[in-house]
């Protein structure tokens, strides 16, 4: 993993949060996205509360805008949480549940 990517991914997030300046809130925050940006291999993160995960595929999403990651959300509210800052962030989703596309989002 280049400093550049770091780098990068730091810009990225400071975007999404809207300040100028931004640093990781945690060290699984940190290796989640550089891990999503390796693409070495498929992930899962597992972090507690408020460790930054929800902007772990954000983050991917504005650095490589052409692909697709995919997220397992297990709560609504939590679902709900990800489509407001998705739309915000212009970065267009699909939201599929039992098969089906529920929401999207085109930017």
């Amino acid at each position: 993993m280049t400093a550049d990517l770091e780098a990068d991914a730091l810009n990225a997030l400071a975007h999404a949060l809207g300040v100028s300046n931004a640093s990781w809130s945690s060290e699984e925050q940190r290796y989640g996205v550089l891990g999503s940006l390796d693409k070495s291999s498929d992930m899962i993160v597992i972090a507690k509360t408020g460790s930054g995960k929800t902007m772990i595929p954000i983050i991917s999403s504005l650095i490589e805008p052409n692909t697709w990651t995919i997220v397992a959300i297990p709560l609504v509210s939590l679902i709900h949480d990800y489509e407001r800052r998705l739309s915000q962030l212009q970065i267009p989703y699909h939201l599929f549940t039992d098969g089906h596309t529920l929401n999207a989002y085109t930017a």
